[in-house]
């Protein structure tokens, strides 16, 4: 059996110090590396009020129970990379590779997630509560369980979702593919679907009181389905 490395406080609290500097010559990837000696101390950072992290490639490192928040990571690549457990809470994350990545049971709550790839990424469980999703890319992705609730995903892509028992209570839609995503058993009250691609999406089981579709007229037949069902 591995023997599982567990820092002293004193080596966490140095870790965390410098990240908080104003390390204006090192890049992100420079600190994570230098900072963090190895893999093996990422799950005891803590990056807070930062933008230290911008443009760093952390492509396939165990960064699991990483904690981030009110951070700028635009542009950062997590690709791979094993995040789950983590907090991205309250941050910018414009442009992040999230490709292929463990996110279960992660959190992003009420960050901004736009232009963000997220192919085959796995969310299971993970929280994307009050967050902006602008043209974000999540395609052949696990979502089961995830929760989406109150979050706003404009011209996104959606497309083939893994989204059984997701929950989307009061999520926002405009504009977007969600064609042949599984949303059996999730939870889409209040959702609103405004000029979305909606084909052989499956919504077996669903919790869809109060949902809308604001039909175009590809979708006109599933809208007036659902819309009667809440009448």
């Amino acid at each position: 059996m591995t023997q599982k490395i567990i820092p002293n406080k004193n080596t966490v609290n140095e870790i965390s110090n410098a990240l908080r500097k104003d390390l204006k010559d090192i890049t992100g990837e420079e600190l994570f590396r230098e900072h963090s000696s190895g893999i093996k101390y990422h799950k005891q950072i803590r990056l807070v009020g930062s933008n230290q992290a911008i443009g760093a490639n952390l492509k396939d490192r165990d960064l699991h129970e990483l904690i981030i928040i009110d951070s700028d990571l635009s542009n950062t690549t997590f690709e791979g990379s094993d995040i789950s457990g983590g907090v991205f809470t309250k941050s910018k994350l414009l442009r992040t590779n999230f490709a292929s990545v463990n996110a279960t049971d992660c959190q992003f709550n009420s960050s901004n997630l736009s232009n963000a790839f997220m192919a085959y990424i796995n969310l299971t469980d993970a929280k994307i509560k009050g967050s902006t999703l602008i043209h974000t890319n999540i395609r052949q992705a696990t979502c089961i369980r995830t929760n989406f609730s109150e979050s706003k995903i404009i011209e996104a892509r959606f497309i083939d979702l893994d989204a059984r028992e997701a929950i989307f209570k009061g999520t926002y839609f405009l504009n977007s593919d969600i064609e042949y995503s599984n949303f059996t058993g999730a939870n889409l009250t209040g959702a609103i679907f405004e000029n979305c691609n909606l084909s052989n999406v499956v919504f077996t089981g669903a919790n869809i009181k109060g949902a809308k579709i604001i039909k175009n007229e590809v979708e006109s037949l599933l809208a007036d389905y659902i819309n009667s069902l809440n009448k």
